[in-house]
């Protein structure tokens, strides 16, 4: 009886420990470089070409506002049909802070559907804000 249930026990506990919860499928998150507020912001200064991706909710958009000329995103797991053309476009996905995972997630999504050069703001819009950079409101 023991004997069976170790048997059974094992490969439960591997499946628990592969198991990917949560997350993109096929995509690495050595993939997804960092990007800080004050490299961002430089980045909009000048004028760089890049795509700002906000992975927030509507109802944190209404408190707290985007970053400038950021393309909102419907849902953060279903964001393919709402990034540039361009797989080599720079992306930045952001979301409300260091603990939410939604831009982890939609820059997962990115690599996975072949963009090359995707990057997370881990500060968030919030970190953005108490930097003093600016935000818009939602109307």
């Amino acid at each position: 009886m023991m004997r069976l249930m170790k048997r059974r026990a094992l490969p439960l506990a591997l499946g628990l420990l592969i198991c990917t919860c949560r997350r993109p499928p096929m995509a690495t998150e050595a993939a997804v470089e960092p990007i800080g507020v004050e490299q961002l912001a430089r980045s909009i200064e000048n004028g760089d070409p890049l795509s700002i991706l906000d992975a927030n909710s509507p109802r944190t958009r209404e408190q707290i506002g985007i970053i400038p000329g950021a393309t909102l995103l419907t849902h953060y797991r279903d964001c393919i049909d709402e990034l540039p053309t361009s797989r080599d476009q720079p992306l930045v996905f952001y979301c409300y802070d260091r603990r939410c995972t939604a831009s982890k997630y939609a820059a997962q999504v990115a690599v996975s559907a072949g963009y090359r050069r995707v990057h997370v703001l881990p500060e968030g819009v919030l970190g953005w804000r108490d930097a003093g950079q600016p935000l818009s409101r939602i109307d």
